[in-house]
């Protein structure tokens, strides 16, 4: 009797009210709802409540439980087809597994293939849990401990039970532990397989892994290194090509692939025939092996493209990369992680359509015409910026894993090296974010307290070698300097300079010159964008005649070396990289060979330009071994050429990738010279393939003659000199002579600082000693004041709109401008401490413009808020209505600088524009913005200029013909009273402070902007409105000489007169 099965929607938990079911039995396939339990009698049998039918839904209950049927009307003949089906496949499945457990075990040493025939039925099958041969070989893997070493624990977690390596017991007798991978065999079969049947690799298991996902989350990251290992690279895969045999052209062909490869390819030449089947051992080279196995290449191709796919979806999905550097075994994966890394960049050549060249793309190995470019392209690069599960990008997870192994005490050396491949592959990555904070800021903020270790300092120059050199940066994505620094270093009190320019200093470079930097706090990062030296000037050289000329250039008679001092200096200083070294040596008496390759040698160069001719190879190789970018300058001699192109000269430099051959008229002919040069070209290119080499020719350029950047400045006239200058000098050399001490019997010392915002102040201005004036004193000229003094420190905001243009620091040229506002503002406050901020003019020869807006926004910033200056003088005025063609996103920068400078309570000197009364001076900035002190000149007589109009100024000073006695010149305009100011502001702040440390009551702050307004005013006589006087409130001389209580007085006295 067929029994049909009604259509129950049966609840498992109505089971126990079935009579004749004990509870908690399980109805098999059958679902009741609770609702049909509570159903009245009268219902139709589908209907009837279970204990009503409970006999007949036993009994077939029982049925379907033997039979495996399901609900829905099946009859049990179904059910036993569908039970057979099911048992075949399980049945199946058993054999399967039981024929990769006979797989491991064979002896993968002798003659893989002939042992694999029995089993190729299986590397199509799926075993247990869905498994394939794959998922099988990787389950044996053995786990490897923190030590390398197999436990108990890790063998059983294998997955099976590690019997390929049990099947080698015996073999292993007499060898060392560390002579044997244990992984090995396993690693022979997983080869094996991939080779044959590739598509394994794509079939996921019962938990929807395929092989290489499931060696990855099972923690068999070896299972990865063996499987990248079998991609073969773009470059391998063309040069398979039939056409790219060398037999081709009766050489012997060298191209080989590794007997995994050439295994299958001797497989498929005898696929009958095993047993005589070559053994894998590439006798001939890989083209014969191909041209023998027809479509052989094609399968290589498109395993290989697989590969490819693979190991994309574990970097994407599964962010592989990432789980090498978290992984305990980091040091056992550095191997694999450098072969990713690899391979991720790796460049692919594509033809660029639509674009053709009848160009040259080396300059000595033409193209034919119009032949598409190549375009090289990193397909897979982007897989180095994947961030994991928090975000993090690469770099950021390499740097946090270098911080936790620090902590631990845990070796580093690998994962330094990981750091170093990182930056040195994807150097744009140290710019990536997570949260606003870059990966070299983790590695600082990482730092243990104490000394750092050597590996930490070590990561610490990767990131500032990658940074400083604009490494991996190109076009756009290249950063300013100021990038760069903020990069570096977040809080601006701690910035360095990053180059080491010296080019516009005129006076000589000496050690006691060089001592001054260290005295300026002027601070040098280990790495340097550049080193530039000018020419040696006439002072330094041992000749008198310093003139450059055609007829001497060539007759040397002895070589210099005062520059010794300065690589001395910087090697002092830890410096170690300069990307690019320049000096300027085309004199009659140049530096000698063994001093350049002395000098250079412990730094490491990426430009040498020692702009000296027919310089050595053997010094260039011996100072800058690792050097790519080679400038050359040819006197025209063919002897020195065929040194530079033998096979002892610079074809020994390794790195070598470009040469700029410039060349200097010698006496030979042109057409000779021309000869020379291609010749040379020639023979070093064939030395050395792939190198780079522009000649080009330059006429001898003679020795400049100093130009003065100072405007306004001319002899003296003899007129009337300011009367209250020559007043304040007297005041001012007493009161610099002078020590005050406090009621501890404590030096006085106040500290008033100055930013000076201008084109820079030259470093020579404080090498004169600072004694001079006070033994001369008021003999020395006529001038009772210091004259030389000593910048405190500073900054630049130069940046270059021109690529490859060099920086200029506050102290190195024009300074002009910046050099004559600096000494007036020591003139009348000695005991100042001035801070030089260079703003950006390096547009003053191709625009016009002095400088620019946005430069001086930065600089007011950077006087607020790094400098902490109290006064701050802009000895200039720009236009800011439409007419002046300025940026409204800088001005508006510029306007919000001010105003947070106003609020720190900061005291603005700006002066007037000079261009008459007739233009409205609310136009101007920064002395048209409220708040900001705006000054005016005066006559030598005391009166306010005819330039300035009544309404535009607030005080007026000497700016009309003053003498500045540093440089015996006579100057003229508001940029000069304005500097007058600064110091005149620097002083009362200086007595005031001075004052307070001797008990004085100051009621009033001098630092405020109010005061000082006041203090000014409290100076200006009723019959000269806008004109201070101070030496009305000032004394020609402190009564030192009286005694400390009466020099309390006097200052007491002053500040009363000041309204303090």
């Amino acid at each position: 009797m067929i029994h049909t099965v009604p259509d129950f929607i049966i609840d498992a938990r109505t089971c126990a009210s079935i009579s004749g079911v004990s509870k908690g039995s399980k109805v098999p396939s059958l679902l009741v709802t609770p609702a049909t339990c509570c159903q009245s009698h009268t219902q139709t049998t589908s209907q009837r409540p279970l204990n009503a039918i409970a006999p007949h839904i036993v009994y077939l209950i029982l049925i379907m439980s033997q039979h495996g049927l399901k609900a829905g009307g099946k009859t049990p003949k179904n059910a036993v087809h569908g039970s057979r089906k099911k048992s075949n496949l399980i049945e199946m499945r058993k054999k399967t597994t039981e024929g990769f457990a006979e797989i491991l075990k064979l002896d993968v040493q002798h003659d893989l293939t002939n042992q694999m025939q029995p089993y190729l039925k299986f590397l199509n099958q799926k075993g247990d849990s869905d498994q394939n041969i794959l998922h099988y070989i990787i389950g044996d893997v053995p786990k490897f401990q923190a030590d390398d070493e197999m436990s108990e624990e890790s063998f059983e977690d294998c997955g099976q039970s590690g019997q390929l390596n049990e099947s080698l017991e015996d073999a292993l007798e007499g060898f060392e532990e560390s002579d044997y991978d244990q992984s090995m065999p396993h690693r022979r079969l997983f080869e094996w397989v991939v080779m044959k049947c590739v598509e394994r690799l794509t079939e996921p298991n019962d938990s929807s892994l395929t092989p290489m996902q499931y060696a990855i989350s099972s923690g068999r990251l070896q299972v990865v290194d063996w499987f990248q290992k079998l991609l073969l690279p773009d470059k391998t895969l063309k040069g398979l090509e039939p056409v790219s045999c060398a037999s081709l052209q009766s050489k012997d062909c060298s191209f080989r692939l590794d007997p995994v490869f050439t295994e299958q390819i001797q497989l498929a030449n005898h696929p009958s025939d095993h047993s005589s089947a070559p053994s894998g051992k590439n006798e001939v080279c890989a083209h014969k092996m191909l041209a023998t196995a027809p479509g052989e290449l094609d399968k290589i191709k498109s395993r290989n493209e697989t590969i490819a796919k693979t190991l994309v979806d574990l970097m994407e999905k599964s962010k592989l990369l990432h789980l090498l550097l978290k992984d305990s075994q980091v040091d056992s994966n550095l191997a694999t992680f450098e072969s990713l890394v690899d391979w991720c960049c790796q460049e692919k050549e594509e033809p660029q359509e639509g674009v053709h060249s009848t160009q040259e793309l080396n300059p000595h190995k033409p193209t034919e015409l119009n032949q598409p470019l190549p375009v090289k392209t990193q397909p897979h690069l982007y897989l180095l910026e994947k961030r994991d599960e928090k975000g993090e990008t690469l770099l950021h997870s390499a740097v946090s894993r270098f911080n936790q192994a620090e902590s631990a005490m845990d070796p580093l050396q690998n994962l330094v090296r990981m750091i170093e491949l990182l930056l040195e592959k994807h150097p744009q990555g140290i710019y990536s974010l997570i949260k606003n904070v870059t990966p070299y800021q983790v590695l600082i903020m990482g730092c243990m307290v104490g000394t750092p270790s050597p590996e930490r300092r070590s990561v610490e120059e990767m990131f500032k070698e990658c940074c400083i050199g604009n490494i991996g940066q190109k076009g756009k994505t290249r950063k300013t300097r100021r990038q760069r620094l903020d990069y570096l270093y977040p809080d601006k009190r701690k910035e360095r300079n990053i180059e080491f320019d010296l080019s516009a200093v005129r006076e000589p470079i000496t050690a006691e010159w060089l001592d001054h930097l260290d005295f300026c706090n002027i601070q040098y990062e280990t790495v340097l964008e550049y080193l530039r030296l000018p020419p040696v000037p006439s002072a330094q050289k041992h000749s008198s005649s310093a003139s450059v000329t055609q007829s001497n250039i060539f007759d040397r008679q002895g070589y210099s070396d005062v520059y010794a001092s300065v690589f001395e200096w910087l090697k002092g200083k830890g410096i170690w990289k300069i990307f690019r070294v320049r000096v300027d040596d085309i004199c009659p008496r140049p530096h000698g060979d063994s001093f350049i390759e002395a000098a250079l040698s412990g730094f490491q160069l990426d430009e040498f330009d020692w702009r000296k001719l027919d310089i050595g190879s053997d010094t260039i190789i011996n100072g800058a071994p690792d050097v790519k970018i080679l400038n050359l300058y040819w006197s025209g001699s063919r002897s020195v050429l065929q040194g530079w192109a033998c096979e002892d000269g610079l074809c020994r430099l390794e790195n070598l990738e470009k040469i700029n051959l410039i060349i200097y008229m010698g006496n030979d002919r042109e057409e000779a010279l021309n000869q020379y040069v291609e010749s040379f070209i020639q023979r070093l290119t064939n030395r050395k393939p792939g190198l780079q080499i522009f000649p080009r020719r330059v006429s001898l350029d003679t020795e400049g003659n100093n130009k003065d950047h100072g405007k306004g400045l001319g002899g003296s006239s003899g007129r009337p000199q300011h009367l209250w200058l020559s007043e304040m000098d007297g005041f001012n050399l007493s009161l610099d002579n002078y020590t005050f001490k406090d009621a501890n019997n404590k030096r006085i010392v106040p500290e008033v600082r100055v930013a000076l915002i201008d084109d820079g102040v030259s470093i020579d201005h404080g090498v004169e000693d600072l004694n001079t004036s006070r033994q001369n004193g008021s003999n020395n000229g006529g001038r009772s004041y210091r004259s030389k003094y000593k910048v405190a420190g500073g900054t630049s905001f130069y940046e270059s709109t021109l690529e490859d243009s060099e920086f200029r620091q506050y102290f190195v040229g024009p300074g002009g401008h910046g050099n004559t506002m600096a000494d007036f503002i020591n003139r009348v406050c000695p005991n100042v401490r001035l801070f030089a901020i260079r703003v950006n003019d390096a547009g003053r020869n191709t625009t016009g413009a002095r400088f620019t807006v946005k430069s001086c926004a930065e600089a007011i910033t950077w006087a607020v808020e790094t400098c902490k200056a109290d006064i701050i003088s802009m000895s200039w005025s720009f236009q800011s209505d439409a007419q002046a063609k300025i940026n409204p996103d800088d001005v508006q920068l510029f306007r919000e600088a001010i105003g947070k400078a106003i609020a720190q309570k900061k005291i603005l000197f700006a002066s007037l524009h000079d261009q008459g009364s007739t233009l409205d001076y609310k136009t101007f900035l920064p002395m048209g913005i409220q708040g900001v002190i705006r000054i005016g000149s005066s006559t030598s007589y005391g009166k306010p200029s005819d330039m300035n109009s009544d309404g535009s100024i607030e005080f007026a000073l000497p700016g009309e013909k003053v003498e500045n006695h540093a440089s015996g010149k006579e100057v003229t305009g508001s940029s000069v009273a304005t500097a007058i100011a600064a110091g005149l502001g620097a002083l009362i702040i200086y007595c005031a402070d001075v004052a307070k440390a001797l008990g004085i009551d100051v009621r009033r702050d001098p630092r405020d902007m109010e005061t000082m307004r006041l203090a000014f005013t409290k100076m200006v006589p009723a019959e000269q409105p806008k004109c201070p006087t101070p030496y009305t409130v000032f004394p020609k001389v402190m009564p030192l000489d009286k005694g400390a209580e009466k020099a309390k007085e006097e200052l007491q006295r002053i500040m009363i007169n000041l309204g303090f």
